[in-house]
């Protein structure tokens, strides 16, 4: 497995281990609303596709921000090889809700 090391200038780092390495990945970071405006399409999107029988959407808090907001991490998939066993809990200091969500699918 590769690990890529990207750093940007605000000294945030990303690391990530590709076992696929010949597919491409895909990150997104930017601030293009506002919380509220975030918060409210992240609610839209789950309500839409909660239930959709093609693609998969699981929607957790990763960690608080240090304003107390939430941080979102989303699962957008299809449900082709999807287990029906959940991903564990990490107590590594994410996933500050542990007992008030479910956790994502294998």
């Amino acid at each position: 497995m590769d690990e890529e090391v990207i750093q940007n200038e605000e000294d945030c780092q990303v690391k990530m281990k590709n076992k696929e390495r010949e597919k491409e990945t895909f990150f997104a970071f930017s601030y293009p609303f506002s919380y509220k405006e975030s918060q409210a399409r992240l609610n839209q999107l789950q309500s839409l596709y909660s239930n959709d029988p093609d693609i998969y959407f699981h929607r957790e808090v990763l960690i608080l921000s240090p304003q107390r907001r939430k941080i979102d991490l989303l699962t957008i998939s299809s449900h082709e090889g999807k287990l029906t066993e959940c991903e564990p809990y990490m107590n590594i200091g994410l996933f500050p809700y542990k007992y008030q969500t479910s956790r994502a699918f294998k």
